[in-house]
């Protein structure tokens, strides 16, 4: 968080900084993946009063589990300073339309670190209950983000979400982490020495004993190919989900996001394959690609 705010804004030459998610204390833990299990938080002043500083410099999205203790308190108090995301959740239907009516109006990641179903029984002889899948998918008002590495996601749930969603309230995520353009090896998640080890194997994290995901290591131009290529999405589309409409779950996208007189010419020129050719940031050329 202090890193964000001594980096936001402009850096010659270079990306710039546009927003912080504080993402991590607020989780449930049973939904933590591959984040360390320490300093997951009960909501309360003396612990959510840490982001409401940064909030007034730059936009901030904290995420928040529904089902945990005084999250309705959090988002309720901070939300018209904030935007809340529902995420690493094991919330029921009812708990997520709990949090819409509450100020949140995203959901992280769509398919993973949500609701398990055997855990939405209420028990043997009840039915099984909707969870955060079911209520990212149904609600309007809730947009929602997809890993679209190839190795998170098989392209018939990519699908779905773009047929459900649609381009304009799903976006693409890498949900990546340092070992982007890394070899494969060992890595450290979350800050080195106190976070946790996972592995980069094949183009996406694994845990140290292979056994589960653990974030992304992929690009967001892969991404896109994927959701193209893979997935069958119209490219117009596809580059609006990377673009415009996660500019606009962020509130930015009078800035950027599309090419329009008045916005930030940041731009990322792609070949017919859609690799990254040329990258442009306030219309200065900053990476140059073969001629």
């Amino acid at each position: 968080m202090q890193l964000c705010a001594e980096l936001y804004g402009d850096v010659p030459g270079g990306a710039r900084i546009v927003g912080c998610h504080f993402y991590g204390p607020y989780f449930a833990r049973p939904a933590r993946g591959c984040h360390p299990d320490q300093e997951f938080l009960i909501p309360a002043p003396e612990n959510a009063e840490r982001f409401t500083k940064l909030a007034e410099k730059m936009p901030l999205v904290v995420t928040v589990a529904p089902e945990i203790e005084n999250a309705e308190w959090l988002v309720r108090t901070y939300r018209d300073r904030v935007k809340f995301n529902v995420g690493h959740s094991h919330a029921t239907f009812s708990q997520v339309e709990a949090a819409v009516g509450w100020g949140a109006r995203h959901v992280d990641h769509l398919f993973c670190a949500m609701s398990d179903r055997a855990r939405l029984r209420v028990s043997q002889t009840y039915p099984m209950r909707g969870g955060v899948m079911e209520a990212t998918l149904y609600f309007d008002e809730l947009t929602t983000e997809v890993i679209a590495d190839g190795k998170h996601l098989t392209p018939d749930l990519l699908r779905l979400a773009y047929k459900v969603k649609g381009p304009n309230r799903l976006a693409l995520v890498t949900d990546s982490m340092r070992a982007v353009d890394m070899p494969d090896g060992e890595y450290w998640f979350g800050a080195e020495g106190s976070g946790e080890r996972v592995r980069k194997l094949d183009g996406v994290g694994v845990t140290v004993e292979g056994t589960a995901l653990a974030s992304g290591a992929m690009g967001m131009d892969h991404c896109l190919r994927t959701m193209h290529f893979g997935a069958g999405v119209p490219l117009p589309e596809a580059v609006r989900m990377a673009s415009l409409t996660p500019a606009r779950i962020l509130g930015v996208e009078h800035q950027v996001g599309s090419l329009e007189h008045g916005k930030r010419a940041d731009l990322v020129v792609l070949d017919r394959d859609l690799n990254v050719r040329d990258v442009y940031i306030r219309g200065e050329l900053v990476v140059a690609g073969p001629t």
